[in-house]
């Protein structure tokens, strides 16, 4: 579009609007609320993690945000939509996941806050699905996780009660 309006950058240019637009935008990202503690938790019960995303954004830029979020060392595997051309509800993201993690669909919880896209990638894969409705939003027609809770901490008493946990 810009060469279409006679405008031409070189690569030096690009790569510093991109990295001016990225930095503007990490301002205003925030962890969803309770995520370190939980992925803290999760970590200490010897769980292994992975995430699984759509974005528009490349992989190495969320990347440095996870970081930046204090989160990004609790979760060594991450596949992203942007790097993998694949968006969920295909579940080809979450398989991926699962080879990461070595690790069976039927051993692996996907949580997710989207469920036209997590509930449906997480069924597709083979795994349990557990929506994250932090807004009290109704449930789509056919869709049905496998639990809903409103917050993170609630994450834990599902999966405990999953794996037998008293």
């Amino acid at each position: 579009m810009l060469a279409e309006a006679g405008i031409s950058l070189s690569q030096v240019q690009w790569d510093e609007a991109r990295a001016r637009y990225y930095c503007a935008c990490r301002e205003h990202i925030r962890a969803v609320p309770h995520a370190q503690e939980m992925l803290k938790a999760v970590s200490a019960r010897g769980l292994r993690l992975a995430a699984a995303s759509n974005t528009h954004w490349p992989g190495v830029e969320i990347d440095r945000f996870l970081d930046d979020l204090g989160i990004g060392a609790y979760v060594p595997a991450r596949f992203y939509s942007a790097d993998e051309a694949a968006w969920k509800p295909w579940p080809g993201l979450l398989q991926r996941a699962l080879a990461a993690l070595d690790l069976p669909p039927d051993a692996v919880v996907y949580v997710g806050d989207l469920p036209q896209y997590d509930v449906r990638a997480a069924r597709r894969a083979g795994m349990r699905a557990v929506w994250l409705n932090r807004r009290d939003a109704a449930m789509m027609d056919g869709l049905t996780p496998d639990a809903t809770i409103r917050a993170l901490p609630e994450l834990l008493d599902v999966v405990d009660r999953w794996v037998g946990v008293p």
